[in-house]
């Protein structure tokens, strides 16, 4: 049902639309200035005695901020983070001067001038928040500004804003999606880590690096898409995104961190771009559900040859990650550390005769491998340079080899 307000007597004279009873649809704004609300998808913004029409969205004043919580109390920002009662002025915790109230469902902090940024650990643990949306003034939003704001569950990033700091909105794990603006050139470390409840995330063209654990222990989220922007991807940054069903790399990645995609248990297959140089230790270890992965052909630093369902580093023949249906080539010297780390459902492997090291932990926790067989003499088996809890939590309790059993 649409609402009505009347506000000002028709004006006498210029171009103008009569303002009488005007329906509207949303929450009517009103600053000294303008008035700004949605009418049947256009804005109305009163300049002294006119109404203007125009086609957009509802426009926050660039001094503002809107919000709301769960007890319809204002919150205090007078130490970056808790709860208040009742309106209240003043400044603290990196903010300028402000008012804050809470009326009719909605908070309003109003600032003595335009607000810029969201200053580092503007809204920490302020658990009562469940909605927030700046005004496109803001280019920046400081580190931990919203760690640990635990009910929100929408947030409303303006395209002006440039510049995400670490842990921005870590351990929001009440937020379920989150759009990225085209104007954001990189995520910080941590920024989302924690967020258990992200189900979505647009990771925007204008991206060129992901941070440390940027999406650390987000469980839900299900699939991910890395633009041909980035270059990056950081340590951890999708470690135990255990619902994680589906990654694509972007064409232009050179880097992928140390346990990148750490405990990753859903994700089923991967793909390494031909773009890609280096790739750290355990990057893809614990991800128990993997059974293809592929190195794009042209790739200059990494191989899937024969296609082995593994990534193999080209130029030393190690074999750095694998899954349960890796099939070791005759041609890898090096098994790499970590790379069969937790690789539950493997069951049996083939280790060949090439074979010269296999590295600390590289069949760790693979708790189904019962049979291990080797294609050459047990004296060459026992040549093997072997890490440090290479077989660690494997039932497996003896090598086959040519010439019989080696007990391991």
């Amino acid at each position: 049902m649409k609402e009505y307000i009347k506000l000002f007597q028709t004006p006498t004279s210029g171009d103008g639309y009569k303002i009488n009873d005007i329906p509207f649809t949303s929450t009517v704004k009103s600053t000294s200035q303008n008035l700004v609300c949605n009418l049947e998808n256009k804005r109305l913004k009163k300049v002294e005695n006119w109404l203007i029409i125009e086609n957009s969205e509802i426009v926050i004043p660039s001094n503002e901020i809107w919000y709301a919580t769960t007890d319809g109390e204002p919150i205090d920002l007078s130490g970056g983070g808790g709860s208040g009662s009742g309106s209240g002025s003043g400044s603290g915790g990196g903010w300028p001067e402000h008012t804050n109230t809470y009326e009719g469902g909605k908070g309003v902090i109003k600032f003595t001038e335009d607000l810029t940024e969201i200053p580092d650990i503007g809204f920490e643990n302020i658990g009562t928040l469940t909605s927030i949306e700046f005004p496109d003034s803001v280019t920046s939003i400081g580190s931990s500004a919203f760690n640990g704001c635990s009910g929100l569950t929408s947030v409303t990033i303006p395209n002006s804003v440039t510049s995400i700091g670490s842990g921005a909105f870590q351990n929001c794990s009440g937020l379920t999606s989150v759009t990225i603006p085209n104007s954001v050139t990189s995520i910080g470390d941590y920024t989302f880590s924690g967020c258990s409840g992200l189900t979505s995330v647009t990771i925007p063209i204008s991206v060129t690096s992901i941070g440390e654990s940027a999406f650390d222990n987000c469980k839900s989220l299900t699939s991910i898409t890395i633009p041909d922007s980035v270059t990056s991807i950081g340590e951890e940054a999708f470690r135990i995104c255990s619902n994680l069903t589906s990654v694509t790399i972007g064409n232009n990645v050179e880097n992928i961190g140390e346990y990148t995609f750490q405990y990753c248990r859903s994700l089923t297959s991967v793909t390494i771009p031909m773009s890609v140089t280096s790739i750290g230790t355990g990057a893809f270890s614990d991800c128990s559900g993997l059974v293809s992965i592929i190195v794009e052909n042209g790739n200059s630093m990494y191989d899937s040859r024969n296609n082995c369902n593994a990534i193999i580093k080209t130029a030393n023949n190690e074999l750095i990650n694998g899954c349960k249906n890796t099939i070791i080539p005759d041609s890898v010297t090096i098994i790499g550390r970590e790379s069969f780390g937790s690789c539950t459902d493997l069951t049996s492997v083939t280790i060949p005769n090439s074979i010269t090291s296999i590295e600390r932990e590289a069949f760790y926790g693979c708790s189904s491998l019962t049979s291990i067989s080797y294609t050459g003499t047990k004296y060459q088996w026992t040549s093997i340079t072997k890490g440090i809890n290479w077989h660690f939590k494997v039932p497996a309790t003896v090598v086959h080899c040519t010439n019989g059993d080696v007990n391991i």
